[in-house]
């Protein structure tokens, strides 16, 4: 059983409280996360688990209730609740003053269970001192004078804030002449000054606090971006369980796959296609390298990232990339601790996550 928050005695019919810090439940249930929250609901009814979701507003601070949204009868309504004892943090902006504010209170009445916002800086940084060195790929902080010495060093470099997602705000920059680089956001492919790259966006990339990395050339035969997403979820015994593995491709010429999801492919057809694009020998070598880390990398994080001790993680996900220009190396592109449900069976990921906090709520 690997390290986690030690809970004291908890109250059969303590609850679980989904925070929804961005946002209110009534939008949420009309929004495209509504699948996965009614299935969290559906699942908190099956296994007898006392579950409500509530926003910051929600919360009576004077008195320690939550005016929450609940599940009764085959309809919602809204319930006053004391604090729960668990709080599942699913969304919001790391980066937000209110939510940050909003979890430190909370920290103080209500066991954290939710995604570590992970620091793309500070991964790199554990990863280069443990047994998983080989995945990093070098990352450095956006500042002055940091492009012009990535760019000595390496012909193309990736630039990407900090904590983004999505795929959202990445720039490739390639070296073309002395002064020049070829910029690619997006589909849009761009030839310009490289002082006049680093002027036009400095504010960008100081206020989202960018982070460099030099390009990982991880693409098709055809020449489309490609990485393949692992994720994995604590079980009914604590334990990490896989829960998806499947292939993400961008369009050709794309920077990052999260432009087209073309193709979310299980575990079966990831040995497949791994085959068809390297050879089954290497491919079927990729493969059992990759489930070895699935099974075995949470659990190390966990134990061994001091960052990760004081809070209960229910979920993690990492996107590898495949460096062609280096012998097929595997490389993390991220760790996220929420990874997004467009490509994972929604039913199958509640099921897991309630059949951890039942367990968690049974400890003690």
């Amino acid at each position: 059983m690997s390290t986690m928050v030690e809970l004291e005695a908890v109250k059969k019919d303590t609850a679980i409280g989904l925070f929804v810090s961005d946002s209110t439940p009534s939008k949420v249930l009309s929004s495209n996360k509504s699948s996965l929250v009614l299935s969290y609901f559906a699942f908190a009814c099956m296994y007898g688990i006392n579950f409500f979701m509530f926003s910051p507003t929600d919360v009576d601070w004077d008195n320690n209730t939550v005016d929450g949204v609940f599940l009764k009868d085959g309809e919602f309504v809204r319930l006053k609740t004391p604090l729960p004892a668990f709080v599942f943090w699913r969304w919001g902006n790391p980066l937000d003053k209110k939510f940050n504010a909003m979890k430190k209170r909370l920290k103080k009445s209500c066991y954290q269970v939710y995604r570590y916002w992970n620091d793309k800086n500070k991964f790199t940084s554990w990863l280069l001192q443990g047994k998983y060195a080989d995945y990093a790929i070098e990352t450095r902080a956006y500042e002055d004078g940091a492009v012009n010495d990535f760019l000595a060093r390496h012909n193309s470099m990736i630039l990407k804030p900090i904590f983004g997602q999505k795929g959202k705000g990445i720039y490739k920059v390639e070296k073309q002449g002395k002064d020049t680089v070829m910029v690619s956001y997006l589909e849009d492919k761009k030839e310009m000054k490289l002082e006049d790259f680093i002027a036009q966006n400095h504010d960008t990339f100081t206020k989202n606090q960018y982070t460099l990395q030099p390009f990982v050339d991880s693409t098709t035969l055809e020449g489309a971006p490609m990485d393949i997403r692992l994720c994995m979820a604590r079980g009914a015994h604590g334990e990490w369980c896989a829960t998806a593995l499947y292939f993400r491709f961008g369009g050709v010429g794309n920077v990052t796959t999260n432009t087209i999801l073309s193709t979310r492919s299980r575990s079966p057809y990831v040995l497949q296609g791994l085959s068809h694009q390297l050879g089954k020998k290497e491919g079927r070598r990729l493969y059992n390298e990759i489930l070895n880390i699935q099974k075995n990398f949470p659990e190390y994080y966990q134990n061994n990232n001091k960052e990760c001790k004081n809070f209960i993680i229910p979920e993690i996900a990492l996107d590898i990339g495949i460096d062609r220009n280096n012998g097929n190396q595997l490389k993390f592109f991220e760790v996220g601790f929420t990874p997004g449900s467009a490509g994972i069976d929604r039913a199958l990921l509640a099921s897991t996550n309630m059949q951890f906090f039942k367990y968690l709520m049974s400890r003690g």
